[in-house]
């Protein structure tokens, strides 16, 4: 009888210790996994319609790509992932765990977290339109029109690509001279590129579209160091100036081995 009991006993402990880890690994957790996100060619389309559209000035078909870069979050107010996706995440290549509080502020609603994303997003656009203009002829800013579309994304770092996007589109010839290239980061009026964050998935992110360069804020630098993927070539910057200088090497073939890269320095 004492043995028939202590199986019992045994077999019920078995289960409860297989149901709890079971609990357990399916609980959210207050963390946020980022992942690499798409790509979007400022110079293209999103769904069929013009990402950044020109009008009322001549506009070249450019044969190179900006690749706008993105990053995918997993994990929001009331929605964290769980002990097993953080698990499968940790061992990853290519996914960073980082706690909820780094993303949202204590008591943050999603939908209001992502009414400000747009709002951010809207300034980008804003400050690069801002931007753009001055660096083109005073004749091409009076006439030009610009709108710029991008579905499903929000925050402001793609501004450095929106500014180089609109003064290849308004302007004569081709900015990258059919290379592929990426880049991130945020933009003031007056064109100074802001630190941004996510870079380390959005380098992934590049190097899977296939582009040679990215330009990254030069804040960002220091987070790189052995995070860079072969055959992509980092090269800070922090002024759309800078940006334009780095892109005529890029575009007419020059000394591209003597830009700068990105360091820990």
């Amino acid at each position: 009888m004492r043995v028939k009991t202590r199986r019992k006993l045994g077999f019920a402990l078995m289960v409860f210790v297989a149901l709890t880890m079971v609990w357990g690994v399916n609980q959210s957790l207050p963390f946020v996994i980022v992942t690499p996100g798409p790509a979007f060619n400022v110079l293209g389309e999103d769904n069929g319609t013009p990402i950044i559209d020109v009008t009322g000035v001549p506009v070249d078909d450019s044969p190179g790509k900006l690749d706008m870069l993105t990053i995918s979050e997993i994990g929001s107010p009331g929605y964290y992932p769980t002990l097993l996706e953080l698990t499968k995440a940790y061992f990853s290549g290519d996914k960073v765990i980082y706690p909820a509080e780094a993303f949202y502020p204590v008591g943050s609603v999603s939908a209001e977290l992502r009414k400000q994303e747009l709002a951010d997003f809207e300034a980008s656009k804003a400050a690069a339109l801002t931007a753009a203009k001055e660096n083109l002829s005073p004749e091409i800013v009076q006439k030009m029109n610009v709108s710029i579309k991008l579905q499903d994304v929000g925050g402001p770092s793609g501004g450095l690509m929106f500014t180089l996007g609109i003064i290849d589109k308004a302007s004569k010839g081709s900015l990258t001279g059919g290379k592929n290239i990426a880049g991130t980061g945020t933009m003031s009026a007056d064109g100074v590129v802001g630190a941004i964050g996510g870079i380390r998935q959005k380098l992934i992110a590049a190097s899977r579209a296939g582009d040679k360069f990215f330009f990254a804020p030069k804040d960002n630098c220091a987070e790189l160091l052995n995070h860079v993927p072969s055959g992509l070539r980092v090269i800070p910057v922090s002024k759309v100036s800078e940006a334009l200088k780095y892109l005529d090497v890029i575009a007419h073939d020059g000394a591209v081995s003597k830009l700068p890269v990105c360091s820990a320095k």
